[in-house]
């Protein structure tokens, strides 16, 4: 009787990245970075409406607004899986909780959006670049005082829609001064978090 074959070894995966730099943002010319896997689907719940949305391949993290009419009366972070959720955050008038937001420019016709939220000291951060000369589209980090911790680039399915911030959120204009938010859930403040690491000039 011949012997079994040996059992098929699988092919060494992919190492995670270190956990970490969430950083809650793409939109240089071409849009997010393709990958041929199907990019993870929003985390808002219908009838949210999307303010971002960073596929990260099977996770995602999105940044989700409540309603009521055109205003925005709640917004609300996640990031994970639909139906599982590692991480939330949420901005209500009457909570006081409030996220926060800049404008910062790294080339003369290239500049980063960031908007994001510190719980303790952490800071979780979403990003994009736009306009030309960007390095990166998009992404999603977690920053400790100045060191990232983590950070991840947001990926899209070959062919679909670039995502970034939507025009329902805030105008972002040359910097935080020039930008408005369309709701005070959301405040512009003249700070840089981590551009130097996040966004290298070219």
């Amino acid at each position: 009787m011949p012997s079994p074959a040996p059992p098929m070894r699988r092919p060494a995966g992919r190492g995670r990245r270190a956990v970490g730099a969430f950083a809650l943002a793409a939109a240089c010319g071409a849009g997010l970075a393709a990958d041929p896997t199907p990019a993870s689907a929003s985390l808002c719940t219908p009838p949210q409406r999307v303010m971002f949305h960073c596929p990260l391949g099977a996770q995602a993290v999105s940044l989700c607004a409540d309603m009521s009419d055109e205003a925005i009366e709640a917004l609300d972070f996640r990031h994970g899986v639909p139906g599982r959720l590692e991480e939330s955050h949420v901005a209500r008038s009457a909570d006081g909780r409030r996220f926060s937001a800049t404008v910062s420019r790294i080339a003369s016709r290239a500049s980063v959006r960031q908007v994001w939220f510190s719980r303790g000291q952490l800071t979780y951060l979403l990003s994009e670049c736009v306009g030309a000369g960007c390095a990166r589209r998009a992404g999603f980090s977690v920053l400790r005082g100045g060191e990232v911790l983590s950070d991840q680039r947001c990926v899209r399915a070959a062919g679909a829609a670039r995502t970034g911030f939507s025009p329902a959120l805030a105008h972002f204009g040359a910097d935080a001064a020039d930008s408005r938010s369309r709701t005070p859930l959301l405040v512009f403040r003249n700070v840089e978090l981590g551009i130097e690491a996040l966004y290298p000039a070219r």
